[in-house]
């Protein structure tokens, strides 16, 4: 008996340890190397002479990418009439780790700091961007203030000119900080940063959760042996790896450090599936090791079946089966990014979120910001439609190239970076955060997949109806702000789709369209053609 016994606590044992290894690779591969690597440990200091000190403006922000984990933050800075400043801290962006790159939409924490009212300082990404324009803490405008920001982990703290601010939770342990100034301009007399120990890496480490698992399954079995239930200890553990595996295999973190609350719940739902079926007494309960046992060999084998239907069958057996479990723990444990910050910015939209923040667009050749003396023109479309694979073949290159050669002056042609754009997400994305970039001509493309689904979701990109919408939004604001606005057809566009667009053009709107068997060169010369009398010299 006892023999019977110490096997079947040995082998639960293991499931929960295997168990608990399983929930730590929601952290990827690498990513912890990769911060104890590459996280600052060396001081940073930043101090100028009293004639060249550092200024940020709403042309120029302030960078630092350097990573770091826990710090202190000493800053004596000086803001101007109207001017508000965001620190953004813990700003964690795609990077390659362990030679993946894995996009996904950046994320930072804001500490605002204004010199029109006085409110609150902290606010998150989301708040920043989207949310309503309240002030930050407030500072008087022309007088030094100091700032000091202590980062522990997840937790922020600061105080402000002697004002203390409550703490905040940010989404990630580490990150870069940058500095972004509207409606004026920030001094920068004295910026310190100092590194200290990491802290809370433990809790992402593998063999953490492997403890973690074997002290959550000692509970188990504790309560399996007072209750006499020794011998199904071994279809618990065996039903707990195979749940396990199930419910997490099909959820992606993209790069982030999931939540303390996210994690215990993917541990906690095989070990309340173990414990009900160690403890209940009943034998037709006995029934539930059975399909999760059935569901897991389905999954396994079903790339081994060699017939494609079948197997695609198997397959939609077993992920709906587990779709229920898998969306209850993915709700917790999925990523920062927001249906709100997707809208606007597309999804996975890495750096272009702080970017765009600090009115800067990521072109070919850099980053533009609003301070241009050049004529411009403004794509908007994303890379689906612009980028055709090699850097020199870009639409907004080949475009400027053919523009500067035809004028004989320097033109400027930004293109939104975003990797999944269509044109309401497009347009709203420019009029939201783009408008002070000022171009001379707006030129809004569809493209063939324009009513086509949102990467990844149900959703349509849109309709010929919120196509037409979103014309007439473009089309008055650039009314408003002395601007043209030019349409681009691609290749493919949906017959209802183009005659909408064309609809527009009869009404005055100019269009370009590219044609099949037509060299894309020769579609940027009639695109070039149409812009061009309207490129201020």
């Amino acid at each position: 008996m006892r023999r019977t016994t110490g096997l079947a606590l040995g082998f639960f044992f293991i499931c929960c340890a295997v168990t608990g290894s399983m929930v730590a690779g929601l952290v990827p591969t690498g990513l912890i190397e990769h911060c104890e690597r590459e996280i600052g440990k060396k001081k940073f200091v930043l101090a100028r002479a009293a004639d060249d000190l550092v200024e940020v403006t709403d042309a120029r922000w302030m960078f630092l990418p350097i990573t770091f984990g826990d710090f202190d933050l000493q800053m004596d800075i000086e803001l101007s009439e109207g001017a508000e400043l965001d620190l953004l801290l813990r700003q964690v962006e795609p990077r390659w780790v362990a030679e993946e790159l894995l996009p996904f939409a950046g994320r930072f924490s804001v500490l605002r700091l204004s010199t029109t009212g006085d409110g609150v300082g902290w606010r998150t990404r989301d708040e920043a961007l989207l949310g309503p324009k309240y002030n930050g803490v407030g500072l008087a405008p022309g007088l030094l203030a100091t700032v000091w920001v202590g980062a522990r982990g997840r937790t922020l703290d600061a105080t402000v000119a002697g004002k203390i601010q409550p703490p905040f939770e940010a989404d990630d342990p580490y990150g870069m900080l940058a500095m972004i100034v509207k409606g004026g301009k920030a001094v920068i007399h004295r910026l310190e940063i100092t590194p200290l120990p990491l802290s809370g890496m433990w809790f992402y480490s593998r063999w953490t959760w492997v403890g973690f698992g074997m002290l959550a399954g000692g509970l188990v079995a504790a309560i399996a042996l007072l209750l006499q239930r020794r011998t199904r200890l071994l279809s618990s553990g065996l039903g707990m790896m195979v749940v396990s595996w199930l419910l997490l295999r099909d959820i992606h973190l993209d790069l982030e450090f999931p939540t303390g609350v996210g994690m215990l719940l993917a541990l906690a739902v095989p070990l309340v599936f173990a414990l009900l079926v160690t403890v209940r007494p009943e034998r037709r309960y006995r029934w539930l090791v059975v399909p999760v046992l059935v569901i897991g060999l389905l999954a396994v084998a079903r790339d081994a079946v060699p017939w494609p239907g079948l197997s695609k069958r198997i397959s939609e057996l077993a992920d709906s089966c587990v779709h229920l479990l898998v969306d209850v723990v993915a709700d917790a444990t999925s990523s920062t990014d927001s249906a709100e910050i997707d809208a606007v910015f597309g999804p996975k939209a890495g750096a272009q979120i702080s970017e765009a923040h600090a009115l800067l667009v990521r072109g070919h050749t850099g980053l533009l910001d609003i301070e241009r003396q050049a004529p411009c023109v403004f794509l908007l479309g994303g890379q689906r439609l612009y980028d055709l694979g090699m850097p020199a073949d870009h639409t907004a290159l080949m475009l400027e190239r053919q523009l500067r050669a035809e004028l004989r002056v320097r033109v400027e042609v930004a293109a939104l970076p975003t990797v999944d754009g269509y044109s309401s997400q497009q347009w709203q994305m420019f009029d939201r955060f783009y408008q002070a970039f000022e171009p001379d001509v707006v030129v809004l493309g569809v493209g063939a997949d324009e009513k086509a689904n949102l990467e990844g979701t149900d959703t349509a990109r849109s309709s010929r109806t919120q196509l037409g919408e979103t014309i007439r939004a473009a089309r008055k604001s650039c009314e408003e702000h002395g601007r043209q606005l030019v349409l681009f057809a691609d290749v493919g566009v949906a017959r209802d789709i183009l005659l909408e667009l064309r609809q527009h053009e009869a009404g005055g709107v100019p269009l370009v369209e590219a044609f099949e068997g037509r060299a894309r060169i020769d579609t940027i010369r009639k695109l070039a053609e149409v812009c061009r009398p309207f490129l201020k010299k």
